[in-house]
């Protein structure tokens, strides 16, 4: 067994806590001081109990393990109904973000930015995406439930999730947005940059897509306006 894999504790002197998980335990502690201090740590729970205290936490190694069992190991130390617990999820991960082939991201970083868009209504997205990580375009997308990955998180947390979609107009702040649906019932929504785009993969004349936009035209290729939110 590697003694540099396994599941380990941040811990303020509050005794609010931090537990994750590692292949590189040595390199993945130093990781967390340094986003700390650079004030861009990916979860905002810990770097706003860092800023509120100004003392960095501890940290200790809880177990040692192989990396197949980091998972289960993890989610058996992460209590969600602990009010000193940091996370913001249960632990493990799922066949989304780095589990999923090819994958851009970290499972925890595409949540981090989901949980970050429900929890503060209007943001920015350029915030998000400076401060998780994550390219803008995929901020746009978890927002707007698109694409096999965030049908994942909505299975997984659906409460959250339909809060998230009640509030893609304001989750696209300083964007146009429209909602078009199809005669098949599929919804999509789309920001300023991404109109050319769905064009493109669909078959539609641009022209016809900014009749529709504006209400000379009632659909086109199937597709008509359902919403529509201007410089939000």
């Amino acid at each position: 067994m590697q003694n540099n894999v396994g599941v380990y504790k941040l811990e303020f002197i509050d005794k609010s806590y931090y537990i994750g998980q590692s292949l590189h335990l040595k390199s993945r502690l130093k990781d967390h001081y340094r986003m700390l201090l650079n004030g861009d740590h990916h979860s905002y729970k810990v770097q706003n109990a860092y800023i509120r205290i100004g003392i960095l936490p501890t940290h200790s190694i809880i177990q040692y393990c192989e990396g197949k069992d980091l998972n289960d190991i993890e989610s058996k130390y992460i209590d969600l109904n602990d009010p000193l617990c940091l996370n913001v999820k249960g632990g493990g991960d799922s066949n989304y973000g780095i589990n999923a082939p090819n994958a851009k991201y970290f499972s925890t970083d595409i949540e981090m930015a989901f949980f970050i868009l429900v929890d503060n209504p209007g943001i920015k997205h350029s915030y998000v995406a400076d401060f998780v990580g994550i390219d803008i375009s995929t901020i746009h997308d978890i927002s707007a439930g698109r694409n096999r990955v965030y049908t994942e998180l909505s299975t997984k947390y659906p409460e959250k999730y339909a809060q998230l979609l009640k509030m893609k107009a304001s989750n696209t702040r300083g964007k146009n947005t429209i909602v078009l649906k199809h005669t098949n019932g599929n919804e999509i929504t789309l920001v300023t940059g991404e109109f050319s785009d769905f064009c493109r993969k669909h078959g539609i004349q641009s022209g016809n897509l900014s009749k529709v936009i504006s209400g000379n035209r009632k659909s086109t290729c199937g597709w008509s306006l359902l919403e529509k939110y201007e410089n939000i």
